[in-house]
């Protein structure tokens, strides 16, 4: 049997898979269909383009105070990342990685006691235990190597979370005063009165997801934080356009 060299870019048989056209003729698409397509010229995802994302270094948070910052290299040691094909082209050229965590680590513990108590088990992406690990080894310096699968995953983590706990002090303090609604708008106003001050809002963690974005790559980790991602836009919108009394009952879910 013939062995085929494993190249980067390339799956187990040999096949280019390092561009949308070479993706497109290895899968037998036709001419037909992409004849007048830039494939390679633009990226595949086009909600979200790389070049349009902030860099991680040098995204501002909104109010530093709330965060904690560590630095780790940015390319994994020699063979530990063999599997793995990187989306994009490097955000940055540094040697190492920026990462900005919530300084409120008694805070962070109740968000992912949140996530993992109301969300993970309607849509079980991560198990506590291996999420937690992941967390704890980033904050007390155990991880050496950047994996952006995992820090997307943890903003996204955070965002849901917090999303989830908001709505349901949005409720409550609307069900104590009597109301015959709840609040139309989870933003800025309403966070800043239900949620502590130290704590990041929802759609700032979701910012810096995206920044992350563009650094992901073809890994186990990506797609469990792309999969998060794309449940965080789904409840957002969702949010927006369900009435008052549909939301009221489904926070508690």
């Amino acid at each position: 049997m013939r062995t085929v060299p494993v190249t980067k870019g390339t799956d187990p048989n040999g096949h280019d898979m390092s561009s949308a056209r070479a993706l497109a003729k290895n899968f037998g698409v036709s001419p037909a269909i992409t004849s007048g397509l830039k494939l390679d010229a633009t990226s595949e995802d086009v909600t979200v383009a790389p070049g349009a994302l902030p860099k991680i270094e040098a995204l501002d948070v909104r109010d530093a105070s709330q965060w904690t910052t560590l630095s780790f290299h940015r390319n994994a040691p020699p063979g530990g990342a063999s599997n793995t094909l990187s989306l994009y082209g490097p955000v940055s050229r540094s040697s190492t990685v920026d990462v900005w965590l919530p300084k409120n680590r008694k805070m962070a513990q109740y968000i992912l006691e949140i996530y993992f108590t109301r969300l993970n088990v309607h849509r079980p992406v991560f198990s506590r235990k291996d999420f937690e690990k992941i967390l704890n080894d980033l904050y007390e310096g155990v991880t050496k190597f950047h994996d952006p699968g995992n820090v997307l995953s943890i903003y996204m983590v955070f965002a849901l979370g917090t999303l989830s706990e908001l709505n349901h002090r949005a409720v409550k303090a609307d069900l104590d005063n009597n109301k015959s609604e709840t609040m139309q708008h989870l933003g800025a106003e309403v966070t800043k009165k239900l949620m502590p001050s130290d704590w990041p809002a929802h759609d700032e963690f979701f910012e810096r997801a995206l920044s992350v974005k563009p650094d992901l790559r073809v890994s186990i980790s990506s797609l469990q934080a792309l999969i998060l991602l794309h449940w965080y836009l789904y409840i957002e919108v969702t949010d927006k356009l369900v009435s008052p009394h549909i939301r009221r009952l489904i926070c508690y879910l």
